[in-house]
């Protein structure tokens, strides 16, 4: 079950990041029902934030309480961390449409989930949520990348990658 406070949190934050107008592209954030890809901070301090646009698969990141975040903390697996991405892909969608985008975001991200886990996601202790592009970012920026990102429901030490958990 997951912490009611800590969903609406993050969905909070998450939300903020599709509404803030940030760089180039804007995700909007849904929390529904991989290729070997280096992350972005392997290693190194924590606490080291990133652009909310440059996470890779790999990559771990805090919760943000900010309802508009333009990067995210981000900080290697081994320490305590809220998020991990598990999985990058571009819509194949040749217009916008949000119902077939999330459609698509559901059905990839929950697929690859067991590519990286280790076992399918109806069978896992992690939840998972994932950004999408948005109208704007879609027209102005040609945004056509989803983020499939997993959390649990405290903090995780260590990555799920394999974890068969």
């Amino acid at each position: 079950m997951r912490h009611p406070l800590r969903t609406l949190g993050l969905a909070s934050a998450l939300i903020g990041l599709a509404c803030s107008g940030l760089e180039d592209e804007e995700y909007e954030y849904e929390e529904p029902i991989f290729d070997e890809v280096e992350p972005a901070v392997a290693a190194g301090p924590a606490g080291q934030d990133i652009s909310a646009f440059s996470m890779s698969p790999g990559d771990c990141f805090q919760d943000s309480t900010e309802t508009t975040v333009t990067d995210l903390e981000v900080v290697p697996c081994a320490q305590a961390h809220d998020n991990e991405v598990f999985y990058k892909f571009d819509v194949s969608q040749k217009s916008f449409d949000e119902d077939a985008i999330e459609a698509e975001a559901s059905d990839v991200c929950n697929t690859k989930f067991a590519d990286y886990v280790g076992i399918a996601y109806p069978d896992s202790k992690y939840q998972t949520m994932w950004m999408t592009p948005t109208l704007g970012s879609w027209t102005a920026a040609g945004d056509r990348e989803v983020v499939c990102v997993l959390y649990d429901e405290g903090p995780m030490t260590g990555t799920a990658r394999r974890s068969n958990q």
